[in-house]
């Protein structure tokens, strides 16, 4: 999986996402754990407007982290 690279965000005084996932693949379940706090509510909402299923959208956003 590739990041976007046009501007990666970073919180002040914060990790970017790019940093965290290096950190994840490396074996970081911390990092991991802040890419899921910082995404999990976005992507969840994304698949809750394409199912209209709150129980679909959760099953989904658990795939999408799980393949990650």
């Amino acid at each position: 999986m590739e990041l976007n690279d046009a501007a990666p965000a970073v919180p002040v005084g914060g990790i970017s996402d790019r940093e965290l996932w290096t950190r994840a693949v490396g074996g970081d379940r911390d990092a991991f754990g802040r890419i899921f706090d910082r995404h999990g509510k976005t992507v969840y909402n994304h698949l809750f407007r394409r199912t209209a299923d709150w129980s679909e959208a959760e099953d989904l956003t658990s795939t999408v982290f799980l393949h990650a």
